[in-house]
C-alpha cells in the first residue's frame, strides 16, 4: 500500500500584501487561489491534507489572521500542523517597506532564520511557543512538524522528542539545510520521532548509443506539484508498488496554485497546477493500493501497527522529457550567468 500525504507549507512573506497574496491568494480574481482554494479541492474528494502553518508570522501580520486560517481549515476537515520559520532574512527582491518590516518584526530576527542555526534550548522554546499558539487558537496541540527551509539537525530531533511532537516531515536528503537525514523515501522512526521525509525522485537524462541507454544527466528533486506532472506521478506509483516504497509526500505551498513574477509584483491563477492537482488526486484515488491521508490520520494508523509502514528507501529513476531537460538546462545557464554577474566588479 502506497500512502500519499498531501502537505502544504503555509507562509506569506513576499509581495505588496504578503499575507493576503501568498496565504489567502487574494489576487484580484473572483475567487481566492490560496489555502482555502486548496482545501476546497481536497474537501471535494473527501481528503484531509496537512497544512503546515508558519504560526510565527503572527509577529508580522497579527494573531487574528493566523488563527482565522487555522480555524477555517479545521472547519473544512483539514489537518493543521506546525511549520517553523523562526525568522526571515531580508530579501533584495522585496520592497524597501517589506524588507524593513521583516527585519523589525520577524519572530526571532533575520539572523536566526533556520532551526539549525539555533541552540537546542532555542529550538525547544520555538517549538513550545508554536505549540501553545496552536493550542490557544484551535484547542489542539500539533502532532507533526516541518522545519522551514528543510532545516533540521540532531538538536531538532532532540527538541521534537522533548516537547512531545511525534512526527517530523523536514528531511530532504539532497538539500544543504537538512543536516540530519536518516532516510530518502522511507518512513523511519528514531529517537521517538517518526520521519515522513520530503520524498524524492532521481531525474535522469538519457540518450541511445547502439541500442544502449547512456546517462548524461541526473538531479534529485522533491515530489512537488510545481515540478511533478502526471507522467511522473504514474512513474513514481509504478516504481513504488514494484519496490515497496510506502510514502509519497505530495508537496505544495500555500501559493502553489498561483504564478508570480520574480519580484512578486504580480500574481495570477495557475490553472495548470490546479488541473495537475485534481488529475493526480483522481488518478490516485482510483487505485486500490493507494491511500491519501493526513499526518494526523497516518499517526492514528501508525500507532495501531507500525509494521504496516515499513518499506524501501529506494529512489525512483525517472527519465526526463526533452522539454523539461531543456528547461533545467536553461535554468542552470541563467543561474551561472547571474552568479558570474554578482562576482564581477562594478565599473
Amino acid at each position: 500500500m502506497l500512502t500519499v500525504i498531501p502537505t502544504i507549507d503555509v507562509e506569506g512573506v513576499h509581495g505588496s500584501d504578503p499575507f493576503n497574496q501568498m496565504v489567502l491568494g487574494n489576487i484580484n480574481e473572483k475567487e481566492s487561489w490560496g489555502v482555502f482554494k486548496q482545501a476546497k479541492i481536497f474537501q471535494k474528494y473527501n481528503i484531509s491534507a496537512t497544512f503546515f502553518i508558519d504560526v510565527y508570522e503572527y509577529s508580522m501580520w497579527g494573531e487574528d489572521k493566523l488563527k482565522d486560517v487555522c480555524l477555517k481549515l479545521v472547519d473544512m476537515g483539514q489537518d493543521v500542523q506546525l511549520h517553523t520559520h523562526p525568522g526571515w532574512r531580508v530579501d533584495a527582491r522585496d520592497s524597501e517597506w517589506l524588507q524593513q518590516h521583516r527585519k523589525k518584526n520577524s519572530y526571532l530576527g533575520s539572523s536566526k532564520d533556520l532551526m539549525s542555526k539555533l541552540t537546542l534550548d532555542e529550538q525547544i522554546n520555538v517549538l513550545e511557543h508554536g505549540m501553545e499558539l496552536m493550542h490557544k487558537w484551535t484547542g489542539c496541540y500539533p502532532i507533526a512538524h516541518r522545519s522551514g527551509g528543510y532545516s533540521i539537525n540532531a538538536d531538532t530531533i532532540e527538541a521534537l522528542s522533548q516537547v512531545g511532537i511525534p512526527i517530523d516531515s523536514s528531511m530532504y536528503h539532497s538539500h544543504p539545510n537538512s543536516l540530519e537525514t536518516w532516510t530518502k523515501n522511507a518512513i523511519h522512526e528514531k529517537n521517538n520521532v517518526i520521519e515522513l521525509p520530503v520524498t524524492l525522485v532521481n531525474y535522469i537524462g538519457l540518450f541511445k548509443v547502439f541500442n544502449s541507454d547512456i546517462k548524461f544527466y541526473q538531479r534529485l528533486m522533491k515530489t512537488d506539484i510545481d515540478v511533478f506532472d502526471m507522467y511522473e506521478f504514474k512513474k513514481y506509483y509504478n516504481y513504488a508498488i514494484k519496490k515497496d516504497i510506502k510514502l509519497l509526500n505530495m508537496f505544495m505551498h500555500s501559493y502553489t496554485l498561483m504564478g508570480y513574477k520574480k519580484d512578486f509584483s504580480k500574481f495570477w491563477p495557475d490553472y495548470k497546477n490546479e488541473k495537475k492537482l485534481i488529475d493526480s488526486l483522481e488518478w490516485l484515488l482510483d487505485k486500490n493500493d493507494v491511500q491519501i491521508i493526513s499526518c494526523k490520520e497516518f499517526f492514528d494508523l501508525y500507532k495501531k501497527d507500525p509494521n504496516t509502514f515499513k518499506g524501501s528507501d529506494a529512489v525512483p529513476d525517472i527519465p526526463l522529457k526533452y522539454s523539461k531537460m531543456l528547461k533545467y538546462g536553461l535554468q542552470k545557464v541563467i543561474r551561472l550567468s547571474d552568479k558570474k554577474m554578482q562576482d564581477s566588479p562594478m565599473g
